[in-house]
């Protein structure tokens, strides 16, 4: 299962996406990968997943505060 770093503001979290796809797009020199970012559905608060297939993108800070969303952040 994924686990997901936390932002309320739309500018970090999308700042951060767009890092790690570059990182991601670039690690191996020919994989095009891409991070996705999710919108929680009534608060201001978006979610950069951690993909375990890219771990290596994140620093341990930001492995270790990740989270599992909630059921409301599907609803």
């Amino acid at each position: 299962m994924s686990k997901y770093i936390i932002y309320s503001a739309q500018t970090e979290a999308v700042n951060r996406e767009q890092k790690v796809t570059d990182d991601a797009m670039f690690s191996d020199g020919y994989t095009t990968r891409y991070c996705d970012i999710i919108k929680h559905p009534t608060e201001n608060l978006w979610a950069v997943v951690i993909d375990k297939f890219y771990t290596e993108l994140f620093t341990q800070e930001e492995i270790d505060s990740s989270v599992e969303l909630t059921p409301d952040w599907y609803s």
